[in-house]
């Protein structure tokens, strides 16, 4: 009887974090929606990131070759900044350096 007890007590608590962990949010990874990306001397272009390519970034400037605005920052900055209009909106910047050439 005692044995029976302890599996009806296990039961119920094996169900129980089952139905618990049914309702909770599965973390998703979210990515930036947009990438200004250098297409002259002091202009930056917006771009889908699903599209962004940092290979296509040329060694032809000593500018950073793109700015990820982040997934949070939801604003519509419009289709170009210029490159203080970039950096004073801090979005991170590539590592890379250079026009973008698609």
């Amino acid at each position: 009887m005692k044995n029976l007890q302890k599996i009806a007590v296990a039961l119920l608590v094996g169900i129980m974090a089952i139905g618990f962990t049914a309702f909770t949010n599965a973390s998703t990874k979210r990515v930036p929606s947009w990438v200004y990306v250098q297409t002259d001397a002091d202009l930056y272009t917006r771009i889908s990131f699903s599209t962004y390519d940092e290979s296509n970034c040329q060694n032809s400037s000593t500018r950073e070759c793109s700015f990820t605005q982040p997934e949070s920052d939801g604003s519509n900055h419009g289709p170009t900044l210029s490159y203080s209009q970039v950096q004073a909106l801090n979005f991170p910047a590539s590592t890379s350096e250079g026009i973008y050439i698609p």
